[in-house]
């Protein structure tokens, strides 16, 4: 998956990207990982890992109909990432903004945005998985009123626990 949008329940996009109604929806706004830590990338989201929110499509809580969207925030880059990766050259502090930072501001607009067609902020969550995981923390921490809340899935970038721990497939 390489574009923002609502998904449909069959992880896929949904054909219809207008809203009506919004008042009664709930909205899920779903944030990607990072493969690398301030780089631009051209992916998104990995498809099989979009299965169980995109099955909460269309579902209902209180009468409200669940909506998820994918924001995919990959191309965006760090300002000084190419020196940093670069340990040898790299000088504290970093210059600039930083890739995380970035995909905070996005976020922002993409709340306001959606605000601004009639999603009240109290049925707006924001999530993630990974780096995306560890972004809705960090957003919620500094803007604890933006949205009605956060839900976090391995709230650790670019696989580093994973790779530490040796963690395997089971099943």
């Amino acid at each position: 998956m390489k574009k923002d949008g609502f998904l449909n329940n069959k992880v896929g996009y949904s054909k219809d990207q207008k809203i009506s109604d919004p008042e009664n929806k709930i909205l899920l706004i779903y944030n990607h990982g990072q493969k690398n830590h301030d780089g631009p990338s051209s992916d998104c989201a990995w498809k099989e890992g979009m299965k169980n929110i995109s099955s909460l499509v269309g579902e209902k809580v209180k009468d409200k109909e669940i909506l998820v969207y994918l924001l995919c925030t990959g191309k965006l880059k760090g300002d000084d990432y190419k020196r940093l990766w670069n340990k040898k050259k790299f000088k504290a502090p970093y210059k600039g903004k930083p890739k995380l930072e970035k995909r905070l501001d996005e976020n922002l607009k993409l709340i306001d945005s959606f605000v601004s067609q009639g999603f009240k902020k109290k049925q707006i969550f924001i999530t993630g998985r990974s780096c995306g995981g560890w972004m809705t923390m960090m957003l919620l921490a500094r803007h604890p009123n933006i949205a009605a809340g956060g839900i976090s899935f391995v709230p650790e970038c670019y696989g580093r626990l994973t790779k530490i721990y040796k963690v395997k497939k089971v099943g």
